[in-house]
């Protein structure tokens, strides 16, 4: 035998109405609830976001974003 709550006994906080009139959606939307299309989402923001990170660490190498007055040193890989 099962031991899970039916929707048509009674609830057991003790009101005396059937669990589906009392306690069930209560319990339901206490649960998180996670849907696939939510995690996909989250996918790919993340990997839209690596991708950003890494076009952004190898495009130019840095050479470009040298303040004026100072030269890229391919030696150190630093502006000096």
């Amino acid at each position: 035998m099962s031991s899970a709550l039916g929707r048509n006994d009674p609830c057991h906080c003790g009101s005396g109405k059937k669990y589906k009139n009392c306690c069930q959606d209560k319990e339901r939307s206490a649960t998180p609830v996670t849907s696939k299309t939510t995690m996909i989402v989250i996918a790919v923001v993340v990997l839209v976001g690596l991708g950003f990170m890494v076009i952004s660490l190898t495009v130019g190498g840095g050479q470009d974003a040298c303040p004026p007055g100072t030269t890229w040193s391919a030696a150190h890989g630093h502006c000096h």
